[in-house]
């Protein structure tokens, strides 16, 4: 392989029964717009499906369980045994999920859903309006309901009704979209069987209620060699497999939306700004990027956002950086990035100037484990860092305070950051066989979801 691996899961789906359909599952898009490759007549319906997931690693300064993230195998089977009342597809748009409908008052701060008729939890358990109300109650605890989301009370109007009111108002329902809203049922209740998840030394196995088991292992391996096997859907950012699967012509391959931006973050304080230095430096890193990567692209989420309220930034240490420039250990992109920046030093004059300005130690590439990378954030008095975002977002004001809580010295203008300049944006593929080609559908961000039901 062209560069050391992160840990790859690999997940068999064993659909003996997969002719009965999930309990719950709307029709993701009108016309299949969303689901992916071409479908083809389905052939050995009982057959195990088999599933890996070369996981881009999450990134850091966002709430991961309130953006949609990568297709982690962790989010590949919640999306598989648990439900939102809205989705977003992969045009953006505000979908079906447990909620058929959701119609404003005047002042957008009271919503009135209704729910599916015959909508039922991943468990199986009829949805009601009391049941989602109580389950997010029991979620969030008293007093705002869901802080984050502006939420504050939830309550039922009828069989199929829930009123939903939120402090500030909302232009659409996007943000019930997120991760942590999803829903499995009941948290007690009789006749109730929960989806149980059971690990081992080599993974885990997830038994929901109907339909198919899940087995996940965990293996670090080349997945060239998923390729070999004939692995019915592959998940991965790596463009050496995606040429290889494309060789072996038995994949359609389906390119993902650019998932994550890399940006190159230097403190200013005090010392000299970079910004004529930063000016186009991701067409001088992308060669050093062994993911499939493009220069970062406008227009990003966080600009047009001068409405977001925001701490004022707080002042400059007053120190002299060092001459790190920090990243996540796990992120190989990320340390590629690192790696670039220290050797543009001493070719790249502008670069070299204005770190020069800023330290007199020599530059250096930092690899640091999570915890000490965000306490290094926060303090600010590296030579450089290297971020990750998500490329798309449900709720960019509550990540851009997220972001600011972290590093606190942050100037935002409304449309960026003095300090952050994008350089890189990277994505992954999906690689499917003829089995599940259109029977895989995709999500805003790419998030994947399997419809094995005939349609």
């Amino acid at each position: 392989m062209s560069f050391a691996r992160h840990p790859v899961a690999a997940l068999s789906l064993l659909l003996a029964g997969c002719a009965t359909a999930a309990p719950s599952s709307p029709p993701f898009a009108e016309g299949g717009a969303c689901l992916v490759g071409p479908a083809e007549p389905w052939v050995d319906r009982d057959a195990p499906i088999t599933v890996v997931i070369d996981a881009i690693p999450a990134t850091i300064l966002f709430p991961t369980s309130i953006e949609p993230g990568a297709n982690s195998p962790a989010s590949f089977v919640a999306r598989h045994t648990s439900e939102t009342l809205v989705r977003v597809d992969c045009r953006g748009r505000v979908v079906q999920g447990l909620a058929m409908r959701w119609d404003p008052d005047s002042t957008k701060t009271r919503w009135f859903l209704r729910l599916r008729p015959g909508a039922r939890f991943a468990d199986g358990t009829r949805v009601s309006p009391k049941a989602v109300a109580e389950l997010l109650a029991d979620r969030w605890g008293d007093g705002a309901l869901v802080p984050w989301a502006d939420l504050r009370m939830a309550r039922t109007s009828g069989d199929t009704g829930l009123v939903l009111v939120f402090d500030s108002p909302v232009d659409d329902l996007r943000i019930l979209a997120a991760p942590s809203l999803a829903l499995q049922g009941p948290p007690r209740g009789p006749g109730r069987t929960t989806p149980e998840v059971f690990y081992d030394s080599a993974g885990a196995t997830l038994l929901p209620r109907s339909g198919p088991a899940v087995r996940i292992r965990f293996e670090g391996s080349d997945l060239r060699d998923a390729v070999d096997a004939g692995v019915d859907l592959i998940v991965s950012p790596d463009p050496a497999v995606v040429d290889y699967a494309e060789s072996t012509g038995r994949y359609h391959t389906e390119p993902l939306p650019w998932q994550t931006i890399y940006l190159v973050v230097v403190p200013t304080g005090a010392w000299v700004s970079p910004a004529p230095a930063l000016s186009g430096l991701g067409g001088r890193l992308i060669g050093g990027v062994r993911m499939s990567a493009r220069e970062a692209q406008a227009p990003f989420w966080w600009m047009g956002q001068a409405q977001c309220p925001l701490p004022r930034p707080a002042a400059p240490s007053g120190l002299r950086p060092n001459g790190a420039v920090v990243y996540p250990g796990d992120d190989p992109s990320a340390k590629d990035i690192a790696e670039r920046l220290v050797a543009l030093v001493g070719t790249d004059q502008g670069w070299t100037a204005a770190m020069r300005a800023r330290t007199s130690s020599p530059l250096e590439a930092m690899a640091l484990d999570r915890g000490e990378y965000v306490r290094r954030i926060r303090a600010g008095r590296d030579a450089a860092y290297v971020v990750a975002l998500p490329s798309t977002v449900l709720a960019p004001c509550l990540l851009l305070q997220s972001i600011h809580s972290l590093a606190p010295w942050l100037r935002s203008d409304g449309d960026g950051w003095a300090e952050a300049f994008p350089v890189v944006e990277t994505r992954s593929y999906a690689l499917l066989s003829s089995r599940v080609a259109g029977r895989v559908a995709r999500d805003w961000g790419g998030a994947l979801r399997l419809r094995l039901s005939e349609r």
